[in-house]
């Protein structure tokens, strides 16, 4: 089948009336084209033309009602209308030919594709007639020639061509390649003048139309029957003038097809070629389809064009679907007061008569705009922290949809406050607190990560909680320091710990007196701490270095609560723990400790007790761990523990198994060499999270003081 517009239309290809003669096929006798052949003949030639041999086709093809394996080479003088045999009376069944155009078209050449030959064929009349050349043996005597192929200069506009070969001799033994020249002057010896040309004019037979797409081309053509030459400098003369538009220069548009021989496009079953979404999510109208479109390329203008081009029709209101909404802020948060940029995306539905409405949540009003190009970008600040879900909800007459995206708006880490204990003591593990605290109230800064550097050369520790277990080796005293991190901001701040060889702690009661001054005297605690120091060294006669005072945060309707530490900070003073433990008990039991602050009433401290402060598990170097961490290790490790116990159980099964039976059976071999029994073990231990109080203020022998201040849950807890 051959189409004239781009595949807008079909029709079958027609034989000459002389080639349906010659098949003896009147009715239903068609052309039909070989353009691919099975292996055994792929390298037969497809079909041939040049630009400048206006309107001829050459091509292998059978004549008749079916394709078939039939070869012959047939000739067309009308851009492919009608098919001409080349050799109306012999058909050249199973062999393939090479074409050669010349001269501008003056004459045409053929020859046997691998076939052993002694001549070619020409014509000079557009295939009406051919004509035998020999070619003779090529110089071997008896032998012959193989034509592989034809071939002339680029632009077929000479006289002169080439015949590539293989040449053989007489017992079809391979000798050398040859190029043979063709030299067609001696055959076409007149040069064309004016009146041996026409004007040719191709056309589309079906409708009798001289326009191809769109256009009318005009070209000068040498009459077939005149055997002249065109001659290398010849330049075609060419017309070409638009033509007005018919229904040959329109196709069936997406989703629409022509059944056979019909001209009218129909939908195709299944698809909705009408359906504007994809058009009109900007617009308030689109072009609807009537079937047709133009074909491409086509150039033609004007005429009653109605029926085949589309309309331009109100955009119908579809409910707007595939929204989505997203921000300019990482998944992590922002912070209060950042301004936060959202954008919104539509993929289907009208845009221009919908409304809508965003609502974010921290109880500003709504924002409500119509149309999309207003909507697709919103900029917002919260202006306090929390968890929000902005909404966006979308409506017009046909429907509503809704897009909705969570944020999460943190406040910034004003300060860092860090709890360290008291009574510490040398390779005993202790707790540290560590609290982000922001300046709003009440506040979220989010998950926040500790940094901790504990001052004696450990590994750093980052714990995903507030608390921490370390341990320490040596008796001195540590600046530990912990960063704060949480996804908006990072904060940092230090404590000073004093770690003791030995320490005993007693905890104190205090006469009704305390609870008044408590409450009139600024930083009571930090004083009340120094003061109790002061006294207990003075009544026992010690240095102020061999004690520690701590008080504990003050929690309403509770009394005052102190803890008194005798401690040693070297190896030296360890042996006079126990003494000076017992004086100072027996110096509060005969009423002798006595605080006196800023010139309030007397302080009486009336009982003591003793009492362990660090109970953690004695550690035999220093380190830290994170509860979570350590419980997740413990967590790993049982399982992991119990598979391997019972793999070691199944090889030692087997392995007793194995020998028994070679024990049963009499077979010689030796035994192999018995392995060392895998040795398992885990050191394990759990660490107990010291409950012992939250920290105030602390007072040892050098002074080290303490701050206090409120964490958010109202705590009262250490600042340094």
């Amino acid at each position: 089948m051959i189409s004239f517009n781009k595949g807008g239309d079909w029709r079958l290809m027609e034989a000459t009336s002389k080639t349906k003669q010659a098949r003896k096929c009147s009715t239903d006798c068609h052309v039909h084209l070989h353009i691919w052949y099975p292996y055994s003949r792929s390298n037969d030639q497809g079909i041939f033309s040049s630009d400048n041999g206006v309107g001829i086709l050459l091509a292998h093809g059978n004549v008749g009602k079916y394709l078939s394996s039939e070869t012959s080479v047939l000739v067309s003088t009308d851009s492919g209308l009608t098919w001409t045999l080349s050799f109306a009376d012999t058909d050249k069944d199973g062999s393939g030919f090479s074409f050669l155009l010349g001269d501008h078209g003056s004459y045409l050449a053929l020859s046997e594709h691998y076939e052993k030959i002694s001549d070619i064929q020409y014509s000079c009349n557009e295939g009406s007639n051919w004509t035998d050349v020999t070619l003779g043996d090529g110089g071997a005597s008896g032998g012959f020639l193989v034509v592989n192929g034809m071939f002339t200069e680029p632009g077929e506009t000479t006289e002169y061509a080439f015949a590539f070969c293989s040449r053989y001799d007489s017992k079809s033994a391979f000798v050398n390649w040859a190029v043979v020249q063709l030299n067609f002057t001696s055959l076409l010896q007149r040069k064309c003048q004016p009146n041996d040309y026409y004007l040719y004019e191709p056309s589309y037979e079906a409708t009798g139309s001289k326009c191809l797409l769109g256009q009318r081309m005009t070209y000068e053509r040498r009459k077939s029957n005149e055997c002249c030459y065109n001659g290398v400098e010849y330049e075609r003369g060419k017309l070409v003038s638009l033509c007005t538009c018919t229904a040959e220069d329109f196709e069936c548009d997406y989703g629409y097809r022509k059944s056979f021989g019909s001209k009218t496009c129909v939908p195709i079953v299944g698809l909705n070629p009408w359906s504007p979404a994809e058009e009109c999510v900007a617009k308030s109208a689109y072009n609807k389809t009537k079937g047709y479109r133009k074909v491409a390329g086509d150039r033609c203008s004007g005429g009653n064009v109605s029926a085949w081009t589309s309309n331009e029709v109100p955009c119908p209101v579809v409910v707007p679907s595939g929204l989505d909404l997203d921000s300019d802020i990482a998944g992590a948060g922002a912070v209060v007061g950042q301004p936060i940029t959202f954008w919104l995306t539509q993929e289907n539905g009208v845009t221009k008569k919908t409304a809508y409405k965003f609502s974010f949540g921290d109880g500003s009003d709504p924002i409500e705009l119509t149309g999309f190009d207003l909507a697709a970008q919103q900029q917002h600040t919260f202006n306090e922290s929390g968890n929000f879900t902005v909404v966006v909800a979308v409506s017009n007459s046909a429907g509503k949809s809704a897009a909705s995206l969570k944020i999460k708006i943190l406040d910034p880490i004003d300060r860092v406050v860090v709890l360290p204990p008291h009574a510490v003591t040398v390779g005993v593990e202790v707790k540290f607190s560590a609290r982000a605290l922001a300046n709003a109230q009440p506040s979220y800064v989010g998950p926040v990560h500790f940094d901790w550097d504990f001052d004696d050369g450990s590994t750093p520790v980052l714990s995903p909680g507030r608390d921490v277990i370390h341990a320490f080796d040596y008796a001195r005293e540590y600046r530990v320091a912990v960063a704060a991190y949480s996804p908006v901001a990072t904060k940092a701040n230090h404590a000073h710990v004093r770690v003791f060889q030995t320490a005993k702690t007693l905890s104190l009661g205090f006469s009704a007196a305390a609870d008044v001054v408590r409450s009139s005297i600024d930083d009571l605690d930090l004083k009340l701490a120094a003061a109790l120091v002061d006294d207990v060294a003075g009544v026992t006669g010690f240095p102020k270095s061999r004690f520690e005072a701590f008080v504990f945060p003050r929690e309403a309707g509770a009394s005052l609560s102190v803890d008194l530490s005798v401690v040693a900070s070297s190896a030296d003073e360890k042996g006079s723990v126990d003494t000076l433990f017992d004086k100072v008990k027996s110096a509060i039991a005969a009423k002798q400790v006595v605080v006196s602050i800023e010139g309030s009433a007397p302080i009486l401290v009336t009982s003591s007790t003793e009492v362990t402060v660090n109970s953690g598990t004695t550690s035999g170097g220093g380190g830290s761990t994170s509860g979570g961490v350590n419980k997740l290790a413990v967590g790993l490790a049982v399982p992991a523990f119990l598979l391997i116990l019972v793999l070691v159980l199944a090889f030692y099964w087997y392995s007793r198994r194995y020998k028994q039976l070679r024990s049963a059976f009499t077979i010689l071999n030796h035994s192999p060499t018995d392995e060392t029994p895998l040795a398992l073990g885990a050191d394990e231990s759990d660490d107990d999270d010291d409950e012992a109080g939250r920290h105030a203020a602390t007072i040892s022998g050098r002074l080290q003081i303490h701050n206090v201040a409120a964490d958010e849950d109202g705590d009262q807890i250490g600042r340094a």
